[in-house]
């Protein structure tokens, strides 16, 4: 729930680890045994998926989706 929350924020490993109260080892291992995927490739997913959805659901452009988040 933390990374859709704050998926179009500078985030990275740690400073998700941080906030979730565990260490960065724990949740990448976490990400990988139950979403199936690193970290990294996880949050750049779920970016891509919230700029899609804007994409079919505004009139918005890339651009502006882009420089918006």
């Amino acid at each position: 729930m933390y990374l859709h929350q704050n998926c179009f924020r500078p985030i990275t490993l740690l400073t998700a680890a941080e906030a979730l109260e565990m260490s960065q080892y724990q949740l990448s291992r976490l990400c990988n045994q139950q979403i199936g995927m690193g970290f990294n490739a996880y949050l750049k997913f779920l970016r891509i998926t919230a700029a899609k959805r804007l994409l079919v659901s505004t009139d918005w452009g890339i651009t502006q989706i882009s420089s918006s988040q």
